[in-house]
């Protein structure tokens, strides 16, 4: 399962074209297909996107 960091601001996403969603229920890139789910950072619906890795080499996403 892929994850935020622990530590890490859900805000910080912004600097990866992610908007807030539904009354902060999560977060979501609608370039990419990538959604994350603030109650627990997890992230779905991967479509396979340059921003994935991205996030993953800039240490805000991790496997858990």
């Amino acid at each position: 399962m892929l994850k935020v960091k622990d530590g890490i601001k859900l805000e910080e996403l912004e600097k990866y074209g992610f908007r807030c969603y539904n009354a902060g229920f999560g977060w979501i890139s609608e370039d990419n297909g990538l959604h994350v789910f603030a109650d627990d950072k997890t992230i779905v619906n991967i479509d396979g996107d340059d921003t994935l890795y991205d996030l993953i080499t800039a240490g805000i996403v991790v496997k858990e």
